[in-house]
């Protein structure tokens, strides 16, 4: 998952034991870390902040993403036999394609994505559209580590951002451009300025007729609203 020189911070000894983060800790003990089921997205960036900064982020995530690399069949019997253990079958459940929303007596929420079955953290993060979505958290040697490249530890430490829009006419998942827009302007508020944005065309060789050439100017509306 990560490289030889990849960071990793073990999250427990920085601010874990502040009241503000403990239950995000009593969370994440309760989740059974793999190669095939880590957290990533706007929640791992909110720790890999604590890790960094060794405080308290001044922002909250709405929920924490569990990406699970399972089958459909795999992934419902997951998080269902997850919700059973855990005593959490009585809180409100929503199950829609590919995702299990539960929300949680106490904050915050988790939102289980069902991934590639072939995949793993690194496949996966790389469909991501902001880079700073893409730090990892799982289990090492008994503990809860962050773990990232050191291009966006960098710009964590110095609140930048690179955002990268493909295609959302190819065959694998891909965030819709509005929504990248409402990401950006939200992450602008937390904080981080807009470096960089690209834009590539996806190419498959199975699905030619998936392949849209994808330019800036046609968004032209959209970047008006």
């Amino acid at each position: 998952m990560a490289s030889a020189d990849t960071p990793n911070q073990q999250i427990e000894d920085s601010s874990a034991t502040q009241p503000e983060s403990q239950h995000w800790m009593d969370l994440l003990q309760l989740l059974p870390f793999s190669e095939y089921i880590f957290v990533s997205g706007s929640a791992a960036t909110w720790m890999a902040e604590r890790a960094e900064f060794d405080c308290i982020p001044d922002w909250i995530p709405n929920d924490i993403d569990v990406f699970v690399c399972y089958s459909e069949k795999m992934f419902q019997s997951f998080v269902t036999a997850w919700l059973i253990r855990n005593k959490y079958i009585g809180v409100a459940v929503r199950r829609r394609l590919g995702m299990v929303d539960v929300t949680l007596p106490c904050y915050p929420n988790l939102s289980f994505v069902r991934c590639n079955e072939h995949w793993r953290a690194s496949d996966v993060i790389q469909h991501f559209d902001i880079d700073i979505c893409t730090p990892i958290i799982n289990r090492r040697n008994g503990g809860i580590y962050v773990e990232m490249s050191p291009a966006v530890e960098a710009n964590i430490r110095e609140r930048k951002m690179h955002c990268a829009v493909r295609n959302p006419k190819f065959i694998s998942k891909q965030y819709p451009f509005m929504r990248t827009l409402n990401r950006l302007q939200k992450y602008k508020t937390r904080g981080y300025a807009l470096m960089s944005m690209t834009f590539h065309s996806a190419i498959h060789p199975d699905f030619p007729e998936c392949d849209v050439e994808l330019r800036p100017e046609d968004f032209k509306a959209l970047l008006s609203q």
